[in-house]
């Protein structure tokens, strides 16, 4: 399997991590369905509304804190300033 881990790619230093849980996929990502809105982001979150501050003054939607539902996301959904592509 191949690693991205240190590879550059143009301007971008790519960083790939990988821990094993005993869990399955679904328990281990519901906290990550969870971040964002009231509920805030893992780290920094002071950051992430500053972040938002900056996006709003330029134009961009800003830090709408908010989301459907809090407890799950869909592909179109918007979470807080982002929209949600892909799972």
């Amino acid at each position: 399997m191949p690693t991205w881990a240190g590879v550059q790619l143009g301007t971008r230093l790519v960083d790939s991590r990988a821990v094993e849980v005993d869990a399955s996929p679904t328990d281990a990502f519901r906290p990550i369905r969870q971040i964002g809105g009231v509920r805030g982001w893992y780290h920094l979150d002071a950051l992430w509304t500053i972040r938002g501050w900056i996006d709003l003054v330029l134009g961009g939607v800003g830090m709408r804190r908010g989301r459907r539902d809090p407890e799950s996301l869909q592909v179109g959904h918007t979470l807080d300033c982002w929209r949600v592509e892909a799972f």
